[in-house]
């Protein structure tokens, strides 16, 4: 693998907040990392859609825990076209989104809205690390001491 293939993505300039490892890494609790500026899912949902669906071919479901975002979202919404179901879950581990589509699942980090960026940054690298196979919890608690708990808050 060369230098550039194995270090962590940002998939596209519109979204610096989303990082993927790339393709043939560590297989682990999670593929990447997302620093949503909201905590509305439904409107940080059509870029994201964008980012993910370079990797999934499109995104067609989204799974996520109901605390981390300000209201539930609808069961389903169009993003960019297309269709998404939206399944939010009580039960669903708080701190992990899962994005699944033709090509795939991706399950990612989901770091608060108001973290920091320094930590927010520290954390999306370290999700999208190549030989990562940290859990979400892992994650989120390895930069404590850099500022407030990247975490989502619980609503």
């Amino acid at each position: 693998m060369n230098a550039e293939a194995a270090t962590a993505t940002v998939e596209s300039p519109e979204n610096q907040r989303f990082s993927l490892k790339p393709e043939g890494s560590a297989r682990g609790s999670v593929d990447g990392a997302w620093w949503p500026e909201t905590h509305d899912l439904a409107t940080e949902l059509p870029t994201i859609a964008r980012s993910v669906g370079r990797r999934l071919t499109r995104l067609e479901r989204v799974g996520y825990h109901l605390v981390d975002w300000d209201a539930p979202a609808a069961g389903k919404t169009t993003c960019n076209g297309d269709t998404v179901r939206l399944e939010g879950f009580g039960a669903w581990t708080p701190g992990i989104v899962r994005f699944m589509g033709p090509g795939g699942t991706l399950s990612v980090t989901l770091i608060g809205a108001d973290t920091d960026p320094e930590t927010a940054r520290a954390v999306m690298a370290r999700a999208a690390s190549p030989d990562n196979i940290e859990s979400s919890a892992t994650l989120a608690g390895s930069h404590a001491d850099a500022g407030p708990a990247p975490a989502p808050t619980p609503r």
